[in-house]
C-alpha cells in the first residue's frame, strides 16, 4: 500500500510539474477575453530563403525562439498572431501571403 500511495504522489508532483512548468507558454487573454499572446509557428512560403527574423532588432524584442529549424520557427510572443504577423510583413518586407503565423500547442509536433 505504501508503495502504491508514493507512485500516485509522484504521479501527481509530475502533472503539477508539467502544468505549471508550461503555463508561460500558454495563450495570455486581456481583460476583455482577447488573445495578447501564446506559442506561434512561424512559417514563410514561397521565398528562396528563409529570413533571419532573430536579426530584426523589433521582431526580436517581440518573441522569445523555442526551436528554429528549415521549416520554420516556434516563438513565443506576447502579442497575438495577427499583430505578430504584421510585424513580421512590415520589418521584413514580404507580403501576406508569404508568411504563416499559427498558434500551436506546445507539445504538439510542430512540423508534420
Amino acid at each position: 500500500m505504501l508503495h502504491f500511495n508514493l507512485w500516485l504522489v509522484l504521479f501527481l508532483v509530475a502533472i503539477a510539474a508539467a502544468w505549471f512548468g508550461t503555463s508561460k507558454y500558454r495563450k495570455t487573454y486581456d481583460n476583455q477575453g482577447e488573445q495578447m499572446g501564446g506559442p506561434y509557428i512561424i512559417k514563410f512560403l514561397n521565398l528562396d530563403k528563409q529570413p533571419d527574423i532573430l536579426t530584426n532588432q523589433k521582431i526580436a524584442e517581440t518573441i522569445q525562439l523555442l526551436h528554429k529549424d528549415s521549416k520554420g520557427y516556434r516563438v513565443y510572443s506576447k502579442v497575438n498572431d495577427e499583430k505578430l504577423k504584421k510585424l513580421i510583413i512590415n520589418e521584413l518586407g514580404l507580403q501576406e501571403n508569404q508568411v504563416s503565423v499559427i498558434y500551436t500547442k506546445l507539445f504538439i509536433p510542430a512540423f508534420f
